[in-house]
């Protein structure tokens, strides 16, 4: 890219050289020039080289922005393949908190439940432990 670039512009100095140059002589000059040598036969064939090295560099520039493109998607693939593995452990991990908060609140319960059962027996047996009718 860098060489074709450099061609270019050595090719368009010396087309603005050879310019100048036609500019810098007289009217007469020019005039007898461009019935001698006119401009198709005097200018042409630098424009054509200018033109093809432009349209050269263009091509350059559209396939190293094509593969710079491609090399960028794939890396838009990658991270969205991490990002949908990321999700599918989140939503894992999720689940399994779940699952042990479900377990926790089981157990809560059952321990609750037996606190309360044993609490409740306990004043039974203390209220007939008080109670004057005991049976001897």
């Amino acid at each position: 890219m860098q060489q074709t670039v450099a061609r270019l512009y050595a090719k368009l100095i010396q087309f603005m050289v050879h310019a100048m140059r036609w500019y810098q002589k007289s009217r007469s000059r020019r005039a007898i020039g461009a019935i001698f040598k006119p401009f198709a036969l005097d200018f042409q064939d630098q424009l054509s080289e200018v033109h093809e090295l432009s349209k050269n560099v263009d091509e350059i520039a559209t396939t190293a922005a094509q593969a710079e493109l491609r090399a960028v998607h794939t890396k838009v693939e990658d991270v969205y393949r991490e990002l949908t593995l990321a999700r599918m452990e989140i939503k894992r991990l999720g689940d399994v908190v779940t699952l042990e908060a479900d377990r926790t609140f089981r157990v809560m319960s059952c321990m609750c439940y037996n606190l309360v059962f044993s609490s409740a027996k306990a004043n039974s047996i203390k209220v007939l432990n008080r109670s004057p009718h005991r049976f001897s």
